[in-house]
């Protein structure tokens, strides 16, 4: 009779589900996985996002280029280049030519939104010297900077 009397104690405990304390135990956990885990995450999603301002930027050195073969200075208008817009493919980068010149250009790339948040690699730099120097920054720094927020 023990066991019979054990066995349906077992069956109705099963039948019965999770109690609230096993559930908010379930719920705990997973918060704390999801706080550790989202910061990496979006971290990594700002560093991928670096693509857009780069080919951007590559893509305006390009068309300034194929402008220089043709006038006598770079330009400093987006519109002359043939862009119909200031912002970059994906719209993660406000773009802009700061300066211009018979031998050279910069141009500049602005996160904006959440992409602003990436710390020192928020705004990005191309500057075309002497026609033929190009050289990589970001942050307030003009110095090359290729290995931090640049993919070679």
């Amino acid at each position: 009779m023990h066991k019979e009397w054990s066995c349906t104690v077992q069956r109705a405990r099963l039948r019965r589900g999770f109690s609230l304390v096993e559930l908010m135990v379930v719920l705990a956990i997973t918060g704390l996985l999801a706080a550790i885990a989202l910061p990496a995450y979006q971290g990594h999603m700002r560093k991928s996002r670096r693509v857009d301002a780069q080919g951007s930027l590559q893509r305006i050195q390009l068309e300034q280029t194929r402008w220089r073969t043709q006038h006598d200075a770079y330009t400093t208008s987006l519109s002359d280049l043939g862009l119909t817009t200031n912002l970059s493919a994906q719209s993660y980068y406000q773009l802009s030519i700061t300066q211009a010149s018979n031998d050279g250009f910069v141009a500049v790339a602005t996160a904006l939104g959440d992409q602003a948040q990436d710390g020192e690699c928020a705004w990005m730099q191309l500057r075309l010297t002497n026609t033929a120097t190009v050289t990589l920054s970001s942050g307030g720094a003009a110095q090359n900077d290729a290995a931090r927020c640049w993919k070679q």
